[in-house]
Parts: C-alpha cells; structure tokens; sequence
C-alpha cells in the first residue's frame, strides 16, 4: 500500500510538472525548438541561452531529456520527427528549428514535417553525410550544416589562412576586445536610409561593414 502510495504522488508529480512545462511553452512566440540534445544540440542551447533567444528542446531519449530539464531549458519528450510533438512544441509560432539529431532520415523527416506545419518558419539542419546535405537542403530546409565538412574547412583555413582563421575565431567571443555580430535595425530608427560610412559617423564603438537592405 505504501508503495502505491508513493508511486501515485510521484506519477501525480510527473504530471503536474509536464503541464507546468506545456503551459510554458504554449505561451512562447518567435522561439526556437532545438531538436535533439546531443553534442550539437547542448552547444546550440548553450548559445540560445547566451543570447537570450527562447527555445524549446525535443529529445526521444530519456536520460538526455532529463539532463535537458535538469539544464534549465523547456524540454518535450519524444520523437520530433511526429507532428504531435512538433505541434506541442509550437512550431507554428516558432522563428527557426534547429535539427540537431544524430541521424540524416530522421533530420530529413523533421524538416518536411517543420516545412508542411509552417511554410515560412526558417530551418536549420545538421547533415553527417555530404548526400545527406543534398537531400535535406532538397526536403526544405533554409541551411544545413556538416561539422564534418566544416571541421575540414576550418583545418584548412588553419593551414592557408592561419591569421585570418585566428581573427575569426577569437570574434566570436564577447570576452574579446572586437566581436563580429549582426544588429536589427527597428522601424523608425534614426539609422534607417544611412550608407555604411554614415553609420560608422554616427555610433562610434561600432564598425559597419555591411549592410544587408530589407525585402522590398
């Protein structure tokens, strides 16, 4: 009896605690769902998180859900490739989808199940393999990234480019004295209509060195 006991109040726990969650996530707007909290996945959220983006973690396994949750991070468990998920996710109010999954199929499935749910959301997946790259930008996906052929290319630039490779790499992080980044320009600002050159006159702990125009 005792152990009834406690097996309902921990059941009755569980569930309290994944509408808590659900109630959360169908609350978010412009967010992004990280799927899969593999190696790949943690760096993206560690990144989200740095940069104050919302994010919502899919992960089918059970013991890197719970890390996902023991993190900090809102997490779903289950397949993200199922539509259910997705929904619940709210893929439909979401920004972006990461597809950070271990497998090319499976990263194929979630980008035509993201791309059929909503057409504009943007897609960013991870391919292993250099077809599997073909096949998912083919499925709908925005960009796809290999960190197998983007370490090779990061070798490369070490060995052709070495200062230039040093440069970039030390600009992705705040602690340096320099940073690269990219800067939204909101309606109404006084900066909207100014060239590059003007830019730089006008903030001066900024360098401007492009300018992409809005869609007409």
């Amino acid at each position: 009896y005792a152990l009834g006991q406690l097996v309902q109040v921990a059941v009755s726990y569980q569930l309290a605690w994944s509408q808590k969650m659900q109630k959360k996530i169908d609350q978010m707007q412009d967010h992004f769902i990280v799927c899969g909290f593999g190696r790949v996945g943690r760096t993206v959220c560690r990144h989200l998180t740095q940069s104050a983006k919302p994010f919502v973690v899919i992960e089918k396994d059970e013991d890197q859900f719970q890390q996902s949750c023991a993190e900090g991070y809102l997490s779903l468990l289950g397949a993200a490739s199922k539509d259910e998920i997705l929904l619940r996710a709210g893929i439909e109010r979401a920004h972006g989808i990461i597809c950070a999954v271990d497998s090319d199929s499976e990263n194929i499935v979630i980008t035509l199940s993201a791309r059929e749910l909503h057409q504009g959301i943007q897609i960013i997946s991870r391919a292993d393999e250099e077809d599997g790259v073909k096949k998912i930008r083919r499925a709908g996906a925005s960009h796809v990234v290999s960190p197998a052929l983007k370490g090779a290319d990061d070798i490369a630039d070490w060995v052709i480019r070495p200062h230039l490779a040093e440069f970039l790499k030390a600009s992705q992080y705040s602690e340096n004295e320099y940073m690269f980044s990219e800067l939204m320009i909101a309606e109404g600002s006084s900066l909207i209509g100014l060239t590059v050159r003007e830019y730089g006159t006008r903030q001066e702990s900024l360098v401007f060195i492009a300018i992409k125009r809005a869609d007409p």
